[in-house]
């Protein structure tokens, strides 16, 4: 799941995990100088903090066993979010005595003088696949794909490469470019916007149009987070138009459009076009994987989290405004908005903020080109996304990569004899049918330890070998 970039606009809804993909798993091992453990006849010093690597150092080695830092025997199989690894560690930084005795005694470990002294070599591939067969509930047309942070992309349907019309989606972007060039922190009203005859006059052609829009007079005052209510929650074209010209200092959106596109660029949006602020126009394209990098990159922002998790608000004139998204607070749905027309079909570019083995993730979403009769796009496009998003939360779960007792490695000792390793007890990890895994071996060549990773080089979990 991208990163926003630097250049995103201030008010950082939540600290950006580190790279790669938002990763939000990583291994924590101690070590501390002057610490030594028997094993047989071997004796292992565990190093200096001045020379132990950390867990990333672990994640980028090979899978050549190194004597820098080791799980004990008894280190538990650990999924991928449970942020440490269990380690039975006495505070010295190395394996207690309890597990090294237990280790020496068992009839897979050392148990005669002779070391294991050449590195650990597995038996399976390093290349594995989770078990068991997606049950995503995808749309039967359009396109779609749904990315879950720290976790990655769950998948895609239809051509996700090929940009088609997406509505007032593309309120999305305007938004993000007004809080760009206008920052606002929750709470704040920002500016005084005052309206004109000249505004009053597009309100009067978008009704005619059957465009949505909410009713302005000339002399009304809306101050920035006003306007973005009316945007983002009532899906206003003719305010589109107004923050669009407020932004610009000019009377057309023409430049703003060029911005529109330019952010685009550099947010990485490879298939996405905007010809005006609204999305009224079907030139306004994209696709489901550009439209989350750009709900990535705005919920990062705290004022626009809150401003899309908003069921509705008042405003002048207009009174009362209700959010089109009839999703919100359904399995954790926050956000981030809704498009309809003829040519575009329903859409929906969604973030839902869930509970996944005890720790929070956001799942982002789009829906997009979900065709039905007029007047009833959007409500097959909601329809669509709410399948998707229950059984998206369904996906991710404990799953067991490789059971207890399974021959994994084999080890062969100064004395030409080979040892094999069994997994000491089932290798759980949190992950989804399908996903891609990497193993490694790391640890003591008399203690070795199998790491899963996921493609994007995050670590999935850790289990001890005998």
């Amino acid at each position: 799941m991208s990163t926003p970039p630097s250049s995103q606009p201030a008010h950082a809804r939540r600290t950006p995990t580190p790279q790669p993909g938002h990763g939000r798993r990583s291994t924590v091992i101690a070590t501390a100088t002057g610490a030594a453990v028997v094993v047989g006849c071997a004796v292992l010093l565990a190093p200096s903090p001045a020379t132990s690597p950390t867990a990333a150092a672990l994640a980028a080695s090979s899978a050549t066993p190194t004597d820098s830092a080791a799980p004990s025997a008894a280190a538990s199989a650990s999924g991928s979010t449970a942020g440490s690894t269990d380690v039975t560690d006495t505070g010295s930084g190395v394996p207690s005595a309890t597990a090294s005795d237990s280790l020496s005694a068992s009839p897979s470990a050392t148990a005669s003088t002779t070391a294991a002294t050449h590195p650990a070599t597995l038996l399976i591939s390093a290349h594995q696949t989770v078990p068991g067969a997606s049950a995503l509930t995808w749309p039967k047309q359009g396109q779609a794909r749904i990315d879950v942070d720290g976790y990655g992309s769950l998948g895609s349907y239809g051509p996700v490469t090929t940009a088609q019309s997406i509505a007032s989606v593309t309120k999305t972007m305007t938004a993000y470019l007004i809080l760009r060039d206008h920052p606002l922190s929750p709470g704040q009203q920002g500016p005084v916007i005052t309206l004109t005859a000249a505004d009053v006059a597009a309100y009067n052609y978008d009704v005619s149009q059957n465009m949505s829009s909410v009713p302005v007079k000339a002399g009304e005052q809306l101050t920035e987070n006003e306007a973005l209510q009316a945007l983002m929650l009532a899906s206003a074209d003719n305010i589109a138009d107004v923050l669009a010209h407020w932004d610009i200092g000019t009377a057309t959106d023409t430049k703003f459009v060029a911005e529109m596109n330019a952010q685009a660029a550099a947010l990485g949006m490879t298939h996405t076009h905007y010809t005006d602020a609204s999305g009224y126009d079907p030139g306004s394209s994209s696709t489901a994987p550009d439209q989350i990098l750009l709900a990535r990159n705005a919920m990062f922002i705290s004022y626009f989290a809150g401003l899309v998790d908003q069921s509705s608000a008042s405003i002048p004139v207009a009174g009362t405004i209700t959010n089109y998204n009839s999703l919100l607070g359904y399995e954790g749905v926050d956000g981030i908005k809704t498009g309809s027309t003829s040519q575009a079909g329903g859409c929906l570019l969604f973030n839902a903020d869930v509970t996944l083995d005890g720790r929070p993730v956001s799942i982002t979403g789009a829906v997009l080109g979900q065709d039905a009769p007029s007047g009833q796009e959007l409500g097959v496009g909601m329809a669509a996304a709410k399948a998707l998003i229950a059984s998206a939360e369904a996906e991710i779960t404990t799953r067991t990569l490789i059971p207890a007792g399974t021959a994994v490695a084999t080890l062969t000792r100064s004395d030409g004899t080979a040892q094999t390793l069994t997994t000491a007890q089932n290798f759980n990890i949190v992950a989804w049918p399908g996903e891609p895994v990497t193993l490694k071996i790391t640890g003591f060549t008399a203690m070795p330890v199998l790491q899963a990773y996921a493609s994007n080089g995050r670590l999935l979990g850790t289990v001890a070998l005998h």
